[in-house]
């Protein structure tokens, strides 16, 4: 985006990185739209002049799902998730997700632009209906032979 005159993205392989080029673009209107209200977090101030604002740290609580390697997913279907909230950390395997920020339920975003709402269970794991993990690889997996690299937001700075 840096040619297309977009040079105020902010840096690294954040969750707020790669959501930010939406609010930059245009294609999104408001950091607003990846605030979850997690303890720390805010809604999104919108000051999109720099990289350091642009979906600060703590504007964003929504996961960035990608291809192994770090790349975008490419072979996706319509139901493939592309962002997930709300994540609470790295797991051993799969990440955590944080059931206390909706209910014991987590959002996932599709590529076809579309939102779901799905159940956590007891160890923070994403419930996936028909499948053993939301996160398993194979013939019925959401996301192919590999399971997807996740670009985790930026935490706001503890006080």
């Amino acid at each position: 985006m840096e040619k297309d005159g977009t040079e105020n993205l902010p840096a690294g392989k954040s969750a707020n990185a790669y959501l930010a080029q939406l609010v930059a673009s245009e294609i999104i209107g408001t950091e607003a739209a990846f605030f979850t209200p997690e303890k720390g977090f805010k809604k999104g101030d919108d000051d999109t002049k720099t990289s350091k604002t642009l979906l600060a740290p703590g504007e964003n609580g929504f996961a960035y799902v990608m291809a192994k390697g770090g790349k975008p997913l490419t072979d996706v279907s319509s139901f493939t998730p592309l962002i997930l909230a709300s994540i609470g950390k790295k797991g051993e395997g799969e990440p955590v997700f944080n059931a206390d920020i909706y209910n014991g339920s987590f959002i996932k975003a599709n590529a076809d632009g579309s939102a779901t709402i799905g159940k956590i269970d007891e160890k923070g794991h994403l419930i996936s209906p028909g499948r053993k993990s939301f996160f398993q690889t194979g013939r019925d997996s959401l996301f192919g032979k590999d399971i997807p690299e996740i670009a985790y937001p930026l935490r706001p700075a503890k006080k």
